[in-house]
């Protein structure tokens, strides 16, 4: 596992999932999350595809660090990361509650 990954990745993963259950789409798994996150959200025109793109790298490098031996991460790619984290959950936050959903604090 990549130290500090998952402070990166959890976050990213439960916004998204608040996003679906705030249409009535639970999902059962990160990949479930990241496949109905791009057709119920992303396609659908409420975001462009940055936050799909930044919720299926993060989800790339969760699994890499989970699974893989050996594959570095740079510094600079772990702060990309956190950076695209913050940008996804503000982006997916102003989503909800434009539409009148509370996230939870």
């Amino acid at each position: 596992m990549i130290p500090g990954l998952p402070a990166v990745t959890t976050p990213l993963f439960f916004t998204a999932k608040a996003a679906l259950i705030a249409r009535g789409l639970p999902a059962p798994s990160h990949e479930g999350v990241v496949g109905l996150f791009g057709k119920h959200v992303i396609q659908v025109g409420l975001f462009e595809a940055k936050p799909g793109r930044a919720l299926r790298r993060t989800h790339d490098a969760r699994l890499t660090g989970d699974y893989a031996v050996g594959i570095p991460v740079s510094r600079e790619e772990a702060e990309d990361l956190l950076n695209v984290a913050w940008e996804f959950v503000a982006e997916v936050r102003a989503a909800l509650e434009r539409e009148g959903t509370q996230p939870a604090e």
